[in-house]
């Protein structure tokens, strides 16, 4: 997945829109979307980090994109394919505060 497409879809996924991605990179929302589109094909590494915190990913993914999907790490490695809700809710849990994370996990039991 290139660079553009990961940004977009993993936004998506966060359910974020390109001002709030812009506003947590220090960015306007024409770079957001420049990125995505691929018109800017290259961030600085000041904005990569704040890019890859937004999108809750680490700067590497972004860097080396080949293989990466939207839910790139330490998901299922048996050839389980996730839905797309599935993949939306973990995604959910992973940035929930501790709190909210327990009461899934107690309400799971």
């Amino acid at each position: 997945m290139d660079f553009g497409n990961l940004i977009k879809e993993r936004r998506k996924a966060l359910g974020l829109t390109l001002e709030q991605v812009g506003e947590q990179c220090g960015v306007g929302k024409s770079t957001v979307r420049k990125w995505e589109s691929g018109m800017i094909k290259n961030a600085g590494r000041d904005k990569l980090v704040l890019l890859s915190r937004a999108l809750h990913l680490s700067p590497s993914d972004l860097i080396d994109t080949e293989g990466v999907t939207v839910v790139s790490a330490n998901l299922p490695a048996d050839g389980v394919t996730l839905t797309d809700e599935e993949r939306i809710l973990v995604l959910k849990y992973r940035i929930a505060p501790v709190s909210i994370r327990e009461a899934i996990m107690k309400l799971l039991e």
